[in-house]
């Protein structure tokens, strides 16, 4: 990789790490006494860094990510009782696909740096 190119992604890593977030809680008007909305502001800036390095399949599913979590935002609270017998019944690990996809992908690069 080129001292140019690694300069470029510093750049943009920085810049996305920032920008979005901080402007957007600054310039926010929503009461956000919980934290939610900064978690989701968050949520936001890291599928912003992904989409600079991922593949296309790994960017989809990290956006499945945040759709899930935007759809849960709002939901009524649950205890972690709740959140452990939903878990056991219906073993829907909302992260398990972007996982594997990122799992792949590193393999993948990894075996291209050994050939």
């Amino acid at each position: 990789m080129s001292r140019r190119q690694r300069r470029r992604e510093r750049t943009y890593l920085t810049s996305l790490k920032k920008l979005p977030a901080l402007r957007c809680l600054r310039d926010t008007r929503i009461d956000d006494d919980d934290g939610e909305v900064v978690g989701l502001v968050s949520l936001y800036a890291v599928s912003s860094r992904i989409r600079l390095f991922a593949s296309d399949h790994v960017i989809h599913q990290a956006e499945k990510v945040v759709e899930h979590m935007i759809k849960r935002y709002g939901e009524a609270k649950v205890s972690a009782e709740q959140l452990r017998t939903s878990a056991l019944e219906s073993k829907n690990d909302p992260l398990k696909d972007f996982s594997v996809a990122c799992r792949r992908e590193l393999r993948d690069l990894q075996r291209g740096m050994e050939s």
